[in-house]
C-alpha cells in the first residue's frame, strides 16, 4: 500500500510584494491529496488504480516564532493539518517534518532580510476503504467527515485512569506531541501501549482523538 507522505520546502519564487507583512512570519501553502485503496488488498490492481481525491489547497499565515518554537509549533501545525482534513493519527510525523523545515528556512542566511518566508507543504494521506460496500464519492465524503473530527475522543474515565509514571533511566524521552523533552525524574503519563507523554499534552490529544499519536493504540470511546 502507498505510504503517507509529507514534504516541505521553500519555493524559488519570492512572495509578491503586495502580500508582504510587517512582521516576521511564514506564508505556508498546503497541498493535500487523499488516496483511497481497497481495504486489506495488496494486489497490483489495487495499487496501480487507487482512487485519488482532488487536491485540497489552503494558504496560511503564522508568526515565525509559532512555527519554530517547540512550545507552540505542535498546536499551530496540527491546526493547519486539521483544516485540510489530515486525520490526527497521521499528523505526528508530518508535524515533525514541517517543524524541521520551518526551522531550516528561518535559519538560512539567504532569508535573514525577509519578513515573510514562503513554504510549500505537499501531503499525501492514504486511507483504506471497503472495496464494494460504498460508491467512491460516498466513501470519500464519509472519510472526510472522520478526518475533520478525528477518530473520536477517548472517554473521560479512560483518560483519568491512565497511569502516571516517574521517568527514569539514563536518557531523557521526548514527548512527540509538543516535541519537548520529558525530563528524567519528572512525572509522565503512560498509555496502555507503554508510550509516555506530558500529562497536559496527552489529555488534550485524547479529547480529540482516542488513538495513540505514535502507534494508533485505541483508547475506549
Amino acid at each position: 500500500m502507498f505510504p503517507h507522505l509529507c514534504e516541505a520546502w521553500q519555493p524559488q519564487d519570492s512572495v509578491p510584494e503586495e502580500t508582504l507583512s510587517q512582521r516576521d512570519e511564514f506564508l505556508i501553502e498546503i497541498y493535500a491529496n487523499f488516496v483511497y485503496v481497497r481495504m486489506g488488498s495488496d494486489d497490483a490492481d489495487s495499487s496501480s488504480n487507487p482512487h485519488i481525491s482532488p487536491t485540497t489547497y489552503k494558504p496560511f499565515r503564522h508568526s515565525r516564532d509559532h512555527l519554530i518554537r517547540d512550545a507552540t509549533s505542535w498546536s499551530t501545525i496540527s491546526s493547519m493539518l486539521s483544516q485540510v482534513n489530515v486525520p490526527y493519527h497521521v499528523q505526528p510525523l508530518m508535524i515533525r517534518k514541517i517543524h524541521e523545515a520551518a526551522r531550516s528556512i528561518a535559519n538560512a542566511s539567504v532569508n535573514k532580510d525577509l519578513r515573510t518566508l514562503p513554504m510549500v507543504v505537499s501531503i499525501r494521506v492514504v486511507q483504506e476503504v471497503p472495496g464494494e460496500t460504498l460508491p467512491v464519492p460516498e466513501v470519500q465524503a464519509e472519510l472526510m467527515s472522520v478526518h475533520a473530527s478525528g477518530s473520536g475522543a477517548a472517554s473521560w474515565s479512560s483518560i483519568q485512569a491512565l497511569e502516571k509514571v516517574k521517568v527514569g533511566g539514563g536518557s531523557e524521552e521526548k514527548c512527540v506531541i509538543c516535541l519537548d523533552r520529558i525530563m528524567v525524574g519528572s512525572e509522565a503519563v503512560r498509555m496502555p501501549c507503554l508510550h509516555n507523554y506530558h500529562e497536559e499534552c496527552i489529555v488534550n490529544w485524547l479529547q480529540r482523538s482516542n488513538l495513540c499519536p505514535l502507534c494508533r493504540f485505541p483508547m475506549p470511546m
